[in-house]
């Protein structure tokens, strides 16, 4: 059997009427009587079916067009789903309705639940594509298609058909006219895998390939950095800030950053800026006005910076925590932020208390961190806010294969690590980040007191 036949074959039923209301009356050319008539007529085309298919399936998409009104005349209480079919199905060409439709490569039809993130695919522009198609000629079995019912988008600009890719389409729809009952806002899947995650897996690694992406950022409020404006009438002398021109470049990149987790890591990248300048800082300061010039300062000078990075940013935290900026310590910013984080309906302690587990954090000696004995007052926050950080930053880094990692596409879900990042770490990171520069007496602990080291 063609794939011609079979479709004939699986629309037919479809095309049964409910029987004529008693007081059946023409409207607008969509009444009961000429929905018949088109029905007639398109029953004995489609003994001619494929080689008029473009005006029996235009015919077909007018009928099951809901805006039209015909679709209530019919026993199915699916028909209006036929226009997604309809829409497939004019893209493909009379030699490929002709060929045999043996299954035999075993394609399958998963449906995707609409809260499913696989599929929501962009184009490298951030265009939302609604259908994907690989065909492969030699190599039938590895043949996939994708679509996307999920969101209400004009079929004539989705692409729902693809040149050179036929056959799959054909094969999908044929599959989607024996399911109308579960393609309704959810999205689909054709694949020769029965296993539902070995097909998910294979397109997405098609959809990677092909330059499209699924993984929206979650993006961070405009709240978050907006108090910052208000550092700007902190600001002084002009001469003060040259020594800042790179750190200020880094910031002008955090400004750029909308998502969640590129702002955090953006940001962390300007404080490991500072940390090491806070070392580099210190180091010639030390020995009551002594010009830097002796091996051992250098030595010391290389010994200081080779520390483990948590222990540098937790040094930086520290020297800043009592600094004012533009009115407040960092420290009260700090509190503040874990108060409003508290107050989201997504937040219990018992969730905060599992995420710290996820990300390991403990005590010097081993003691897993808890809400109640290590975050319950600002001396604590402070204490073990720095790790807390470092430990986001490494989920979001490093590989999932090796430890929790924390991606765009988990945080979609998940509302209790969107306010912890974006809500408590952010405000506090982006107020040092920002802030720090505009300290410009000698309790700034990454400002250098002068330009160069005289060696003589």
């Amino acid at each position: 059997m063609t794939f011609g036949e079979s479709f004939r074959e699986l629309l037919v039923p479809l095309l049964v009427m409910n029987d004529a209301p008693a007081e059946a009356e023409e409207v607008d050319g969509s009444g009961y009587f000429d929905t018949f008539d088109q029905v007639e007529t398109l029953l004995d085309g489609l003994q001619g079916f494929p080689d008029n298919a473009g005006a029996l399936l235009t015919t077909l998409e007018t009928l099951s067009s809901p805006e039209v009104g015909h679709c209530q005349y019919f026993s199915s209480e699916y028909f209006s789903r036929l226009r997604n079919v309809v829409a497939l199905a004019k893209n493909i060409s009379i030699d490929v309705w002709e060929l045999e439709a043996e299954n035999e490569n075993g394609f399958h039809l998963h449906v995707l639940e609409p809260q499913n993130t696989v599929g929501k695919i962009r184009d490298m522009q951030g265009d939302r594509k609604s259908a994907y198609y690989f065909n492969d000629p030699n190599n039938p079995g590895q043949s996939l298609a994708f679509l996307d019912f999920r969101e209400n988008i004009e079929l004539s600009s989705t692409g729902w058909g693809a040149e050179g890719e036929d056959v799959i389409q054909a094969h999908t729809a044929l599959l989607l006219l024996g399911s109308l009952d579960n393609i309704e806002g959810v999205a689909v899947l054709v694949s020769s895998s029965r296993i539902l995650q070995n097909a998910i897996a294979q397109v997405k690694y098609h959809f990677v390939l092909d330059g499209l992406n699924w993984s929206k950022p979650v993006e961070l409020p405009a709240s978050v950095k907006t108090p910052l404006r208000e550092i700007r009438k902190s600001v002084g002398n002009p001469k003060s800030f040259k020594q800042f021109t790179e750190p200020f470049s880094m910031l002008s990149e955090v400004n750029a950053c909308q998502g969640i987790l590129e702002t955090f890591l953006s940001t962390y990248h300007v404080l490991e800026n500072y940390m090491i300048r806070k070392v580099v800082a210190k180091s010639t300061r030390t020995g009551a006005g002594r010009e830097f010039q002796r091996v051992r300062d250098f030595k010391r000078l290389g010994k200081e910076t080779d520390q483990a990075e948590a222990s540098h940013l937790e040094g930086l935290f520290k020297a800043c925590w009592n600094i004012e900026i533009d009115g407040a310590n960092l420290s009260e910013t700090l509190s503040s932020c874990f108060t409003e984080l508290q107050s989201f309906d997504c937040f219990t302690p018992n969730m905060f208390d599992d995420l710290l587990r996820l990300l390991a954090l403990k005590t010097r000696n081993g003691t897993p961190l808890k809400i109640t004995d290590h975050f319950e007052t600002v001396e604590n926050q402070t204490k073990y806010f720095p790790a807390l950080v470092y430990s986001i930053r490494c989920a979001i880094v490093h590989n999932k294969a090796t430890e929790f990692h924390i991606s765009n596409e988990e945080l979609i879900g998940n509302q209790l690590w969107q306010k912890v990042i974006g809500n408590y770490c952010l405000p506090v990171m982006l107020r040092l980040a920002f802030g720090i520069p505009s300290i410009t007496g000698c309790e700034n602990p990454i400002r250098y007191q002068r330009k160069a080291l005289n060696l003589y």
